[in-house]
């Protein structure tokens, strides 16, 4: 459907583009209205630099990065993700699964939007962020008493299979585009860049279930 909004939620400036970016350039190259969520600030991924440096830098790729797979917006909702400063230990988005003001704003844009589906990390996903991620997202759903909207879960890290029906979108067309945007990373070399063996087999993998080159797996969660 053409005109369709779909809102993205990623823990990471670099997950969305991991997880799904080839499902996102292809959605976009069909009209549909993509709008990207990133929920923390990036402070602590470049040790080396200032944190006011990697932060501007990490919001500017993600920008251009967005830009340039279709989506139509980039929110930034500037949750550190800081681990240690002070000799204070931060928990990341763990400490914000139950944070009033964090679920009313991304319940508030959630109603803004109006999405037909909404993609977020799995709760099976082993990096702490992103399950918080998913939590977020649903108690931001239930605070709008909202049933209806699709959502589904996208795989970063993932290690197992989760007990959802699954979808599979061929981006045969698009996976080129998506690793592109990958390796627009440029703050982000060694990590994204040590994910790419596994991104390719993944696709190659989730290919084959729809008899297409590579595509991308997703589990409907609700």
């Amino acid at each position: 459907m053409e005109n369709e909004i779909i809102l993205c939620f990623g823990a990471h400036a670099d997950d969305l583009e991991i997880g799904m970016g080839g499902t996102i350039a292809k959605f976009a190259s069909e009209g549909k209205r993509i709008i990207s969520v990133i929920m923390t600030s990036g402070e602590s991924s470049s040790p080396w630099l200032k944190e006011d440096v990697i932060k501007e830098e990490r919001i500017r790729e993600a920008i251009n990065i967005d830009q340039f797979l279709g989506c139509e917006k980039t929110i930034f909702i500037g949750i550190r993700d800081k681990d240690i400063l002070g000799g204070i230990k931060h928990k990341g988005l763990k400490s914000f699964v139950n944070n009033k003001k964090t679920i009313e704003k991304i319940a508030s844009i959630i109603k803004k939007y109006k999405p037909n589906i909404i993609f977020t990390h799995s709760n099976k996903d082993p990096h702490e962020d992103h399950k918080s991620t998913n939590e977020i997202v649903f108690k931001s759903l239930n605070l709008l008493n909202d049933k209806k909207t699709s959502v589904y879960s996208f795989e970063v890290w993932n290690v197992v299979n989760e007990p959802h029906p699954r979808m599979y979108v061929d981006i045969s067309k698009t996976f080129r585009k998506k690793i592109q945007a990958m390796k627009m990373f440029k703050s982000q070399k060694i990590s994204v860049y040590s994910l790419f063996i596994q991104v390719v087999l993944r696709a190659i993998f989730s290919g084959f279930h729809t008899k297409s080159r590579f595509a991308e797996r997703f589990y409907k969660i609700r």
